[in-house]
């Protein structure tokens, strides 16, 4: 595999520094040198010091366990799971999803450095110019609205007066630039192309809408929360209408346009995200004003979706600051059901989730303006909920009187736990739920395990996996096809070693969902191969290894942790001496491996899926062989009604047989 790539430069200089940017080669180097990698990534991801590195979980792709690498020393970062990897620029560019030059003026900014231009191409610079067009537009837009609630006479007796009767304070109104766009239809869109604003820009930011008459307001009538970025620039609005008429709606917001993605983004996070990492959780509600109440109270770590409901893009905003979430969504039904959606994704995705119910009629913004900050914190500590006691509570009378309702609920709930990443906190809670429903722990174990196995069967079914597609590449590159040879010991030996080594560590595997996309589903190594084995019904033919495999698909079944210290410590000697042959040789390769190619564990375990699969299916195809030599047996003495049968049977094992072998790119003798 070589060294390392940690070790080479990711600068990428000639090409950009000569033609992709209007700024001088100077200031871009001294952009480059002012700017540390450390200071800059710190702004987006929580790291934390190992040796002279730092790490933490990448940004650019979902992980559990932390393979993103920053280098002060080198002045790089690396992720090690996904491979991205370059200097300060190159994180803002793929962070921001900025161009070259954007990324450099947002450093030259962040260190005050003067920015000299020189020449740019004619294509880059529109690119640019329209991006910057439309940030300064919003940017106008921000500053003027705010004018308008401050200084137009309308502006101050409608919705200054509103803001200042739910409460907020002038501070709090400035300081997440709070405004007000008349009531007068095209007011604003007047102003701003007086201003010299032009209406196209006006138009793809969706601040002004053009009709048969000419352009008129998006948001008129409305109180305005500007919508920034994690830079500080205003992407985007949210406007809230002061009628009482229900045909109006209540919120409209900017449409997506080139600088805003709502999906993406996290009302309240530019503000929220060094608090969140300071308290290390993140309080989640449901719109603008909530994320106000709460930040002028001294809950300053919270944050909104953008009018939708969560998205996994959202939650790995979250996850860069930490893992601890806790869900402040409204009692009634609506938020009852974003809850319950919210719980899921966020517990797929690794973090631990908690729960807080406000007294029916109140929400977080209500009940911050009723309470003192020291009660509202008091209450928010006090009250909150595990998604168990949450499931539990909402549906607590459907639950006692309704059979039906009860197992729809009892699948609910084991159907989050399977979520859960971690293999123990699944047995923990699991446990919890046995306790608090009085469901017997075995059926429970049963019930859970069969939705694991439904999901992992899900993964199976697809027909271009990841890991299949590498190891596909990988064997038809190979210079010559090999020529298979019934070697069914040393392939059950190859899953039982995988077993013994790698049983109590995680896998991290992709999972198609029926109703939603491609999702990342977490589980032990032991519980992936006995699921795998479990699907296709293979058999350990050597009777050693079914021991062995037999301690591991039990410790699943039953929701146990396998250790394979259990197997050295058994009073079986053969087990034994097995289990320790394995773990000698394991800890001997990853050292040899490890001094020679530098070969870091993240990617020794994304390698490990791949040897999983290949070898599994050489397993299954070994199986195939052996029950098809069985028949071809049974057929010599076979009467004609039997022979049908056996002749059916053989059809199917045919079948899978190519299948399996097209799939490793083998050749059956």
């Amino acid at each position: 595999m070589g060294t390392s790539s940690f070790n080479s430069p990711f600068f990428y200089p000639t090409l950009e520094l000569q033609t992709f940017t209007l700024i001088k080669q100077d200031t871009i180097r001294s952009i480059i040198d002012a700017a540390r990698v450390d200071e800059v990534i710190a702004d987006f991801v929580t790291l934390k010091k190992r040796g002279a590195n730092f790490i933490g979980l990448c940004p650019f792709h979902n992980e559990k366990t932390p393979s993103f690498t920053v280098s002060p020393a080198k002045g790089i970062y690396k992720c090690f799971g996904c491979g991205k990897g370059g200097d300060s620029v190159r994180f803002m560019m793929d962070h921001d999803q900025l161009s070259y030059p954007e990324a450099l003026r947002y450093l030259a900014g962040k260190y005050g450095i003067e920015v000299e231009e020189s020449e740019e191409s004619k294509e880059d610079k529109e690119a640019d110019n329209l991006r910057e067009s439309l940030y300064l537009v919003n940017s106008y837009a921000a500053e003027k609205f705010s004018d308008y609630l401050w200084n137009d006479e309308k502006g101050k007796a409608i919705a200054l007066t509103y803001f200042q009767e739910r409460g907020f304070d002038d501070k709090t109104i400035r300081h997440f630039s709070l405004g007000y766009c008349p009531d007068e239809r095209n007011r604003f869109s007047q102003d701003a192309i007086q201003k010299g604003y032009k209406a196209e820009y006006l138009e793809k930011t969706g601040l002004s809408i053009k009709n048969d008459s000419g352009y008129v307001d998006r948001f008129w009538g409305r109180i305005m929360f500007p919508i920034h970025n994690l830079s500080g620039r205003i992407i985007g609005f949210g406007g809230r209408t002061l009628k009482t008429d229900k045909k109006v709606a209540k919120y409209v917001n900017s449409p997506e346009s080139e600088i805003y993605n709502k999906s993406r983004e996290l009302y309240g996070l530019f503000f929220s995200r060094r608090d969140i990492v300071k308290e290390d959780i993140c309080y989640v509600v449901e719109g603008y004003t909530d994320v106000v109440s709460l930040f002028q109270s001294g809950i300053t770590n919270t944050v909104a979706p953008l009018g939708t409901s969560f998205t996994e893009d959202q939650i790995k905003l979250i996850r860069r600051y930490t893992t601890n979430v806790v869900l402040l969504f409204d009692g009634d039904e609506a938020g009852i059901k974003a809850t319950s959606r919210a719980i899921h994704m966020l517990l797929a995705a690794g973090l631990n989730v908690q729960v807080v119910l406000f007294p029916e009629g109140q929400d977080p913004d209500s009940y911050s303006k009723s309470h003192s900050d020291s009660e509202l914190k008091r209450f928010l500590e006090e009250n909150r909920k595990d998604f168990i006691s949450f499931f539990l509570e909402t549906s607590s009378e459907e639950y006692k009187n309704d059979p039906v309702k009860k197992a729809e609920l009892i699948k609910t709930i084991l159907g989050s736990i399977a979520e859960i990443p971690d293999h123990l906190l699944r047995s923990l809670f699991l446990k919890d739920f046995s306790q608090k429903t009085g469901i017997n722990e075995q059926s429970a174990v049963f019930e859970l395990n069969r939705i694991r196995k439904a999901l992992l069967k899900q993964s199976f079914k697809q027909e271009d996996s990841t890991p299949l597609t590498a190891l596909k590449t990988e064997l038809h590159n190979l210079e010559e096809k090999k020529q298979f040879e019934p070697t069914s010991s040393k392939k059950e030996e190859k899953i039982v070693s995988y077993l013994i080594k790698y049983g109590s560590e995680h896998l991290s595997i992709t999972v198609k969902r029926e109703e939603s996309p491609v999702e990342e589903m977490t589980m032990l190594v032991s519980e992936y191969i006995v699921s795998h084995i479990e699907m296709d019904e293979v058999k350990f033919r050597q009777e050693i290894y079914h021991r062995i495999y037999s301690y591991f698909r039990d410790k699943i079944d039953n929701y146990e942790f396998p250790d394979y210290k259990e197997l050295l410590s058994g009073e079986d000697e053969e087990i034994k001496t097995v289990t320790q042959d394995f773990l000698i040789s394991k800890y001997e390769l990853s050292s040899n491996w490890l001094d020679k190619y530098h070969i870091s564990t993240p990617e020794e375990r994304m390698k490990l899926l791949e040897f999983i699969d290949r070898d599994m299916f050489a397993l299954k195809l070994e199986e195939i062989k052996l029950r098809i030599n069985e028949i071809q047996e049974k057929l010599k003495d076979a009467d004609d009604e039997n022979r049908t049968f056996l002749l059916k049977e053989k059809l199917v094992l045919d079948e899978a047989r190519n299948t399996f072998s097209g799939k490793l790119g083998i050749i059956i003798s």
